[in-house]
């Protein structure tokens, strides 16, 4: 037995390297499955032989962090399980990345005079490896929806508190099936979509009120902006200009 006796505030990636027998949370750990483990999480080995598990250890905000900003979702609702699929014809990609970044930790950056950011490096690294990978099984038999359905909800609710769990609830589907398939038809994920459609509305709406009759804060908590910085932050990176900016252009 394998316990997660690894420093505090990390994450560790696993994957199985042979042909010996894994158990993770009461589940066989496949050939091409890696889990998520934490802190106090147990693996279970049965060989007769020699075992080989490679691990990637990674600072926990770190990971989280990085895992949203690829997948736009958040990683605690996503990884229930705590399982990446490797996908089928990433394999030998994805132990092509894994050994060509050991080497150059191991050999290269040492040698460096001058060391690039360690966390900028721990970023393309798992920038990469997240290209490898996927949530669920390629073999699973996925249920069948209509994205079109998804958007149109997304349409109708702009102005109404709903996230993309209560769709996917809705519709008896996964989050990241409900992600991976309104991200395949429409080129982005249906949270950020919900989020640009909201955008467009508040700026709608600006350009069409008077400055001195409409509040920008009523216009934005109408569209479920309630933290008006980080909102005003997001909506001149989007559009290049603040929202008074906007109004004030009337």
């Amino acid at each position: 037995m394998t316990q997660g006796d690894f420093p505090d505030g990390c994450v560790v990636l696993a994957y199985p390297q042979n042909n010996v027998i894994y158990n993770f949370q009461n589940r066989t750990i496949k050939s091409n499955e890696m889990v998520v483990m934490r802190k106090g999480d147990e693996i279970d080995v049965l060989t007769s032989g020699e075992v080989t598990m490679q691990t990637i250890v990674i600072e926990e905000q770190l990971f989280y962090q990085s895992f949203y900003n690829f997948f736009g979702s958040d990683p605690s609702t996503v990884l229930k399980d705590k399982r990446f699929f490797i996908k089928p014809d990433m394999l030998s990609v994805f132990d092509k990345i894994v050994g060509l970044w050991s080497a150059y930790l191991t050999d290269e950056f040492p040698k460096q005079t001058v060391q690039p950011s360690y966390n900028k490096i721990e970023s393309g690294i798992l920038h990469q490896v997240f290209s490898c990978l996927m949530f669920t099984p390629t073999t699973k038999k996925r249920k069948k929806f209509n994205t079109k359905t998804v958007r149109d909800l997304l349409h109708s609710s702009m102005d109404q508190s709903i996230n993309i769990s209560d769709i996917s609830n809705e519709l008896n589907i996964s989050e990241s099936q409900l992600h991976y398939a309104f991200k395949e038809d429409y080129g982005i994920t249906p949270k950020k979509y919900l989020q640009q459609l909201r955008f467009n509305a508040i700026r709608k709406e600006l350009l069409l009120s008077h400055p001195h009759t409409e509040k920008i804060v009523d216009i934005a908590q109408k569209y479920n902006f309630f933290h008006m910085s980080h909102f005003i932050l997001e909506y001149k990176k989007l559009f290049g200009q603040t929202p008074s900016e906007t109004l004030n252009s009337y």
